[in-house]
């Protein structure tokens, strides 16, 4: 009996032992864990980015997870400002990105520089702080808003140096007459893209020009040739909502709408997912047709008949029987 005391004994104060020793170790690793993460920002802080995505350098989309990569580079000139990708005007580049981010890594080189990992979603950024960088504690504070996304639209910083600095670059001229709140929704409405809004003056009337960018569909041209692609856009266009830029009226000088797509095709059979050809359509509704469509004096039919459509620089007649 006086044995199994003994070995019961000598088993709790290896116990001790191997509890002290594991307390120890996890001293000693959180404390070179505080050594290494030199921001002041903790690991999974969320953040949003200050400079725009345009700024950044796409790197690759992962083909397991779907993630797409992004890096820029950030240097200090002689004054102490920060350069993004050597460049000193970044903030006039484009839109803040408009997403929360968490702050996931901090890794140190083998030049003493630091990598700055965030992740958002489907988006990994990297940020490369070079050795010109004194202070990377005020150069990511340069750079990002510790705090959520709702919290960086209430920030002086985003007032004066993104809305105030960027609305008037695409809002300008005629388009000036839009009071600043509409142009803030305006550009919400094309995630804050500030190429996908202008004016044109066309044909005697001036237009409010939404650029979309690529449809989101890619057609099977063995299915359907250029008019009947043509047709379904030109009628998803209205479906989409289009009788509501009528709203447009009520700013003086806009007559019209003008939207413009790229329409994407391919031969499924012949052709990869890599060789997509693309049609430029460009249509252009007046604002006095759009009136007569919304309180149902015409057809959507007499509205494409009455409007222009141009694919590929070529005005062409849209019948919506093609693809039916």
């Amino acid at each position: 009996m006086k044995s199994v005391f003994v070995n019961l004994s000598n088993i709790l104060l290896n116990m001790r032992y191997l509890i002290l020793s594991f307390l120890v170790l996890s001293f000693v690793v959180q404390a070179f864990a505080q050594k290494k993460w030199v921001l002041t920002t903790p690991k999974e802080t969320i953040v949003v980015c200050k400079f725009s995505l345009i700024v950044a350098d796409y790197q690759r989309t992962s083909v397991i997870t779907g993630r797409n990569s992004y890096t820029i580079i950030v240097d200090q000139d002689s004054n102490g400002q920060t350069l993004i990708n050597g460049k000193q005007a970044w903030q006039d580049a484009g839109w803040s990105i408009m997403q929360e981010f968490t702050l996931q890594k901090v890794t140190r080189t083998k030049n003493n520089t630091y990598d700055v990992e965030l992740r958002s979603g489907n988006d990994n950024l990297k940020i490369l702080f070079t050795d010109t960088v004194k202070d990377i504690n005020a150069a990511f504070a340069d750079l990002v808003f510790v705090g959520n996304l709702s919290s960086f639209k209430q920030t002086e910083y985003y007032q004066k140096n993104v809305v105030d600095r960027l609305l008037p670059k695409v809002f300008s001229g005629k388009l000036a007459i839009i009071p600043k709140n509409k142009q803030l929704e305006f550009i919400q409405n094309v995630n804050y893209n500030l190429q996908a809004i202008r004016g044109e003056d066309y044909k005697g009337k001036f237009y409010f020009v939404v650029s979309a960018g690529n449809d989101d569909v890619v057609y099977n041209s063995i299915q359907l040739n250029q008019a009947e692609r043509t047709a379904r856009t030109v009628e998803k266009m209205i479906n989409a909502g289009l009788k509501e830029a009528v709203n447009l009226k009520e700013f003086d000088g806009i007559e019209g709408i003008k939207i413009e797509l790229k329409v994407l095709y391919r031969d499924f059979l012949r052709e990869t997912e890599f060789q997509n050809h693309a049609d430029d359509i460009q249509a252009y509704f007046t604002l006095e047709l759009l009136s007569a469509y919304k309180d149902a004096e015409i057809t959507n039919q007499d509205l494409i008949d009455k409007s222009i459509i141009l694919v590929n620089n070529n005005r062409v007649r849209v019948s919506l029987t093609n693809f039916n």
